[in-house]
């Protein structure tokens, strides 16, 4: 039994005595590479001459068994966060000792200031992770990264837009037959004429990212017809924020038939769409199938599979294609901020699943009626504004819709009787009828169907009535805005004081209720605008209730000159 116990000891004496082993000439690499380094938050510490185990530095990891580094880790820690310093960030120079790490399999130097990409990266033969992301990487991409055979993902994107690389090739790409997974941001490729090739012969890519790049500027009719145009791995494409031709984007969509995630987002296309010319053609989409998420600067659908399309922020012009209608799963559709022109379908309210609908910003003209809106049954998110729409809709009409959330329908013409069928929504949070024609009075419900508003914007209307006592919740700090119409009478101190913004400007309203002083109400306002009315008199002593308010403006009215002890309070 002694004799066991002694070769259990020595047993685990020598895998306790191996663990800590260190390759001294990776030590040494290491030693080297920070001497050319700035640390100002000091991540390196124990990267000392004195502490001869490299294995239990930190950022490395050494293999179990050889004790050779196979993982070099700078990313900063963003849990960390200084203002000064941002998270820490490690600058200078990848500097040629590091060759020595030729067991390296990890290696991600993410999120620092190194500038440049060395030559020399195909020295680490065994890399299958190199991130270089959000550095601000300046000159030419190294084609060495061809010779490492063995890698899987590279990043060299920055979504800080700090670097400003560049490519006269890709050929280096279909050379690594493992790489899955490709990032590259903030890079001018306008010479590589290789690169649809390059990427299409990639076997094994799955997840291509090119944002904010620039593209070559070729005859892509002519340059596609001669290359076969299906990259049958490729699920994931974004290309989003990059400078390229429309004649490219049919072709960009015919990279793969297994596309599901596709963003082309804010690419500022200036392009029309016909009705007998659209933009993309119907091959572009009739394969993708497996299509789920699509985030485009470009249209024309025919793909029932597909359930978010985003097109937001480009130049888009031209009607709405009708091949919209078509999609039937679709949940989400926003071609806001564009310049889409003509009327809407009527076709668009077969959309059932439709929850969220955003068309604001464009240039729209015509009708909405209730065929528009027939089956939205799920709809949550309406924004109809900044467009020439007139709404149609008879007083009597009920909406198929009863979760809506947000509806923004400013400019858009409404009035001039006040939309009745909004008390039919009663979890609607955000409301914004501005600049809607509406000349009525605000109606007996008043909003009382909701106890959700955070936002309420009836401004620039022809509204007559006294001020209504809105149901507000302080903890949701409301915005209201009733300026700019007839609100007329005194201004009570009512639930209306709940909002965290309330602007009564530009009314006709005269003065303070009777009872504004000794109201149960202490109001949470903050900003508190009654410039451009009529009040006259004295302004009531009880401001003291108003605890929370920043900003009052009282300017152009009939005040007398007497300022209220109470207002010292709000100091």
């Amino acid at each position: 039994m002694k004799v066991i116990v002694v070769l259990l000891f020595l047993v685990g004496n020598a895998i306790t005595t191996h663990a800590y082993k260190c390759i001294e000439t990776e030590r040494q690499a290491l030693l080297t590479f920070k001497q050319g380094l700035v640390d100002y938050q000091n991540r390196l510490s124990s990267w000392t001459s004195s502490n001869k185990n490299c294995c239990t530095w930190s950022e490395i990891r050494c293999h179990d068994l050889t004790n050779h580094i196979i993982m070099l880790d700078l990313r900063p820690n963003f849990t960390y966060y200084d203002a000064g310093m941002r998270w820490g960030p490690i600058y200078g120079e990848i500097t040629l000792s590091l060759v020595q790490l030729q067991y390296l399999e990890y290696l991600d130097l993410s999120y620092n200031g190194f500038t440049k990409i060395p030559n020399f990266i195909d020295s680490f033969t065994n890399l299958e992770y190199l991130n270089f992301s959000g550095n601000p990487l300046i000159g030419n991409i190294p084609s060495q990264l061809g010779n490492i055979t063995k890698l899987c993902i590279l990043d060299v994107s920055d979504t800080m837009a700090m670097s400003s690389l560049i490519s006269n090739s890709f050929k280096w790409v279909s050379h690594l037959s493992n790489l899955t997974i490709f990032k590259m941001s903030s890079t001018n490729f306008t010479k590589a004429i290789d690169w649809f090739h390059s990427f299409k012969t990639a076997p094994s890519l799955l997840s291509l990212h090119l944002s904010n790049c620039e593209f070559p500027k070729l005859d892509y009719d002519s340059y596609f017809s001669h290359t076969n145009s299906s990259i049958n791995s490729i699920t994931n494409l974004d290309v989003s924020r990059s400078i390229f031709g429309s004649t490219t984007v049919s072709h960009l969509l015919n990279l793969s038939n297994n596309l599901v995630d596709l963003s082309l987002y804010s690419n500022n296309f200036n392009v029309e769409v016909t009705p007998s010319n659209s933009i993309i053609p119907h091959y572009s989409f009739q394969n993708l199938k497996s299509l789920r998420r699509c985030n485009l600067s470009l249209i024309d659908c025919n793909n029932n599979s597909l359930e978010i399309l985003n097109l937001p922020h480009n130049n888009l012009i031209g009607p709405l294609p009708r091949d919209f209608a078509r999609i039937l799963n679709l949940r989400e559709l926003d071609v806001s901020s564009n310049k889409f022109n003509g009327t809407l379908q009527e076709s668009m309210g077969t959309l059932s699943s439709l929850e969220l609908l955003d068309i604001s910003w464009n240039s729209f003209s015509g009708v909405v009626s209730q065929s528009h809106l027939e089956k939205l049954s799920k709809l949550e998110y309406l924004d109809l504004s900044s467009n020439s729409l007139t709404i149609k809709l008879p007083n009597t009409w009920v909406p198929p819709f009863h979760q809506l959330q947000h509806i923004n329908l400013r400019s858009c013409m409404i009035g001039p009787h006040f939309p009745s069928w909004l008390q039919t929504q009663s979890n609607i949070s955000y409301i914004d009828l501005s600049y809607s024609g509406i000349s009525d009075t605000i109606p007996l419900w008043s909003f009382n169907t909701t106890s959700n508003l955070r936002y309420l914007n009836i401004s620039f209307n022809q509204i007559h009535s006294s001020l209504p006592n809105i149901p507000l919740e302080s903890n949701h700090f409301p915005i209201v805005d009733l300026s700019s119409n007839r609100f007329h009478g005194n201004i009570p101190l009512n639930s209306l004081f709940n909002a965290t913004m309330l602007n009564l400007s530009n009314n006709i309203l005269t003065g303070f209720d009777l009872l504004f002083c000794n109201s149960v109400l202490n109001g949470n306002v903050e900003v508190l605008d009654l410039s451009n009315n009529q009040l006259f008199g004295n302004l009531p002593n009880c401001w003291f209730r108003l605890q929370n308010l920043k900003f009052l403006n009282l300017r152009d009215n009939r005040l007398f000159e007497v300022i209220p002890s109470s207002i010292a309070s709000l100091y």
